[in-house]
This record gives structure tokens, C-alpha cells and sequence, in this order.
């Protein structure tokens, strides 16, 4: 799965060994993960979220990778049907994620699955303004 830290352009933040961390991580999130023998070839990571009170939870996908030599091969369809089927089986009707604006290979993926387009926009922190607002949370002393 390094190949994903390059797809990404994000820093590996593991230390050790990467699929020990992701199987670790699985404590915290629900992940589900295709192999092929030994390998990990994709994986799909989601929690179910309460958005606020009174409306429903749904499903959050976090991430779902594939790597690239199994891509259109059926793997990242069973990954999302997996989630659907989980969000089904929990009572939830909806789940939802994001995609980079340019990724429009997986935007037509996303839509083949029948799922269309938020109206919504995606933010980011990082670096130093992320620092900065970090630094807001400290109480100051009168």
C-alpha cells in the first residue's frame, strides 16, 4: 500500500510495518480489506456517524484505495457494496464521501454505483494553519 502514499501525496505517517498499522487501526474505524493471497490489494475504511440530534446516522466512507494493478477488476465495487450492504443491515439509508475534483475516473466509478453528487464543499487544514488553530484552543491568563 505504499503505492497509495504516492497516489495521495501524503507523508507515511507508520511506523513499522503498513498493513500491521491498518489492521491496529481497524480498533478505531470499520475496515474491511481484499486480499489476494498475502497481499493487501484495497481496502475500504468507514464509521458511522451521528450527525446531530434528531436526524439519522449514515455511513462515512473515509477511504476506499485499490491498487492500481486491480483497478476495474470488480475489487472497489464489492468494497462499496460491502458498506452499502453494512449501512442496510444497521438501518441507515444513506452513506456518503468525497473525491478529489479532478479524480473523475473514480467520480464515474461513483456514479456507475448510482450515487450522484453532493452539493457540498470540501475543506482542508494543514501546516501552519493548522498550528495556528490549534493555538486558539490555549486559555489565556488575565
Amino acid at each position: 500500500m505504499h503505492e497509495m502514499v504516492a497516489f495521495y501525496t501524503r507523508p507515511l505517517a507508520v511506523k513499522g510495518d503498513l498493513a500491521a498499522d491498518i489492521v491496529r487501526q481497524s480498533e478505531n474505524v470499520q475496515l474491511v480489506v481484499a486480499t489476494e493471497g498475502e497481499d493487501i490489494i484495497g481496502f475500504v475504511s468507514f464509521g458511522i456517524l451521528y450527525p446531530v440530534a434528531g436526524l439519522q446516522s449514515f455511513a462515512y466512507l473515509q477511504q476506499i484505495y485499490v491498487a492500481e494493478a486491480h483497478r476495474r477488476k470488480g475489487c472497489a465495487e464489492i468494497l462499496m457494496a460491502f458498506v452499502a450492504q453494512s449501512c442496510i443491515s444497521q438501518g441507515y439509508d444513506w452513506m456518503e464521501w468525497m473525491t478529489g475534483s479532478d479524480n473523475t475516473p473514480a467520480q464515474r466509478f461513483y456514479k456507475g454505483l448510482g450515487a450522484v453528487p453532493a452539493n457540498k464543499v470540501a475543506f482542508e487544514l494543514s501546516g501552519d494553519a493548522l498550528k495556528a488553530l490549534a493555538a486558539r484552543s490555549s486559555p489565556t491568563s488575565e
